[in-house]
């Protein structure tokens, strides 16, 4: 059987948005990029214009998407993994869903629906990231942990250290030897502040190192 031009149309669209997507993701270069997204668009649609076509009732359409959604449950959780302090992936993730939820309303032939939704990811992605960006120069949350020379008053002068740039600490863990202190500190407040502290650090001779 031929294919139907209105078919065609479909994937060259899925093909066409999941790229636009995977794009961003790989020039941000994120494990799920530029071919993952298109080809997640691309699949998706295909099964849901196969369900479509196959189907004797109409009951097999939404099984088959159920099935679609189950199974980019899976993908999506293989690009989600945890770094030391922090959980990477989630956005990436989430798109996955998206690509897929696209592919499917392109394949029933609900373009007006993807191509908002396509529009409203593309503007979150690029506008939020600004956004983002903004909010975390503005506020921010760093796990300093310093080495340091031991002095009888260590922990008065690291909370000083904090109140001069204003910025705002809760101590975690600290060890502390017959001449060397270590401690972890939860420290909020804008960037400019932390570069204050960072500089502060590195001025004093009884820091032996810090990170964060």
């Amino acid at each position: 059987m031929d294919i139907a031009l209105e078919d065609v149309h479909k994937i060259l669209l899925s093909v066409t948005l999941g790229a636009l997507i995977g794009a961003e993701r790989a020039y941000r270069s994120k494990a799920a990029g530029l071919r993952t997204m298109t080809l997640i668009t691309l699949s998706a649609t295909l099964f849901t214009i196969y369900s479509v076509k196959l189907s004797a009732n109409a009951s097999l359409p939404p099984v088959v998407i159920a099935s679609i959604v189950s199974g980019i449950g899976f993908l999506g959780a293989g690009v989600i993994y945890k770094e030391e302090k922090s959980v990477s992936g989630l956005t990436t993730a989430a798109l996955i869903w998206l690509c897929a939820a696209i592919g499917v309303g392109i394949g029933a032939g609900y373009y007006g629906a993807a191509l908002t939704a396509f529009l409203i990811a593309t503007s979150v992605l690029v506008g939020f990231f600004y956004l983002e960006d903004w909010i975390e120069r503005l506020n921010q949350i760093r796990t300093y942990r310093i080495v340091s020379t031991f002095e009888a008053d260590i922990d008065k002068k690291m909370a000083l250290l904090f109140k001069e740039c204003k910025l705002h600490p809760s101590k975690g863990k600290q060890s502390r030897s017959v001449d060397r202190y270590i401690g972890e500190w939860s420290v909020q407040g804008s960037e400019k502040r932390h570069r204050k502290l960072v500089r502060l650090l590195l001025d004093d001779q009884n820091i032996e190192e810090f990170d964060y």
